[in-house]
C-alpha cells in the first residue's frame, strides 16, 4: 500500500510528516458525521449563533457619540469578537468528539459574558482594559465582576446562573475521573486516541454552549446598535435556542421592533 502524508515547510527547509495530525482529523470527521445525524438541531442553533455575531462585527464601527469615544462599546465588541472564536473552537471540539475540551471552551464563554455585561454596566471600567494613556490594564477581578453583576436587578438572575455553571465547569479543567474516561469507547478495555462519540456528552455540550451563547446574544442586542435586519434574525435565533432549553426557565426579552 502507498503511504501518504502531508508535509509543512518550516524555516530550516525540512519538512515535518502530518501523518498522524491527519489520523486525528480522520476521527474527528467520523464523530462529526454521527453528530449531525443524531443531534443536527442543536448543531444548526450553534451555527446560527455564529452566524449572527458575524453579521454583528463585520463592518466598520463608530465608538463615538459627539465626538467622544465610547470605550466600553469598544471593548464589548472586542469581548464579542474573543466569544465569536471561542464558539467556533468549542464547536469543532464538539464536532470532533473532544467533549472535555468543549466544556472547558464554554466556561470562558461564560467568563466573556460575565465581563461583557460588565463592561456595559460600568462603562468607566473599560479604561482599566484598555487605557487610553496606554497604561498597565489592571482589568477588575473576578470577585468585583460578581459582585457588581448582582447588584444590578437586569443581571442577577442571569449571573447566579452563569456563576454556577462555571462552578459547574471548573471541574473539568482538571484531570478528575470525569476527564479521564472521556476517550472510553463502547468497547471495554479501549480507548479512543482522539474523539470518540457519545451521544449524551455531546448533548450535554451543546446545551450548556447554548445557555453561554444566548445571553451574550441578548447583552449585545440590549446595548449595542444593530440593523433591523440583525434584529429580526437574531430574534429568529434566541427563540430556537429558547425551544431546544425548555427546562432552563431562560426569560426572553420581547422584541421592540415591528418586524413580522
Amino acid at each position: 500500500m502507498r503511504r501518504s502524508f502531508v508535509t509543512f515547510p518550516i524555516g530550516n527547509g525540512e519538512a515535518v510528516d502530518f501523518d498522524a495530525y491527519i489520523r486525528q482529523h480522520q476521527l474527528s470527521f467520523e464523530c462529526a458525521n454521527f453528530t449531525l445525524d443524531f443531534l443536527s438541531e442543536g448543531i444548526n442553533i450553534w451555527h446560527g449563533f455564529i452566524r449572527d455575531m458575524r453579521a454583528a462585527l463585520e463592518g466598520t464601527h463608530n465608538f463615538e457619540i459627539d465626538g467622544q469615544v465610547q470605550g466600553h462599546w469598544n471593548l464589548a465588541m472586542r469581548l464579542e469578537t474573543v466569544a465569536l472564536s471561542t464558539a467556533k473552537a468549542a464547536l469543532d471540539c464538539c464536532l470532533g468528539g473532544l467533549y472535555v475540551q468543549g466544556f472547558m471552551l464554554t466556561r470562558h464563554l461564560h467568563e466573556t459574558w460575565q465581563r461583557i455585561a460588565y463592561t456595559l454596566l460600568y462603562p468607566e471600567s473599560a479604561s482599566l482594559w484598555l487605557s487610553p494613556t496606554g497604561d498597565k490594564p489592571k482589568p477588575p477581578n473576578q470577585n468585583t465582576i460578581n459582585r457588581g453583576l448582582l447588584r444590578s436587578p437586569l443581571h442577577k438572575s442571569t449571573a447566579l446562573q452563569v456563576e454556577r455553571a462555571i462552578n459547574n465547569l471548573n471541574a473539568l479543567a482538571h484531570p478528575t475521573y470525569a476527564v479521564i474516561t472521556a476517550h472510553d469507547t463502547m468497547h471495554e478495555g479501549f480507548v479512543s486516541l482522539g474523539g470518540a462519540f457519545n451521544r449524551d456528552k455531546a448533548r450535554e455540550l451543546i446545551r450548556h454552549t447554548t445557555v453561554a451563547q444566548l445571553f451574550i446574544l441578548q447583552e449585545h442586542r440590549r446595548n449595542l446598535a444593530t440593523t433591523d435586519e440583525w434584529q429580526r434574525t437574531h430574534y429568529d435565533t434566541v427563540l430556537a435556542m429558547k425551544a431546544y432549553l425548555p427546562e432552563a426557565g431562560i426569560r426572553i426579552e420581547p422584541r421592540t421592533d415591528d418586524a413580522p
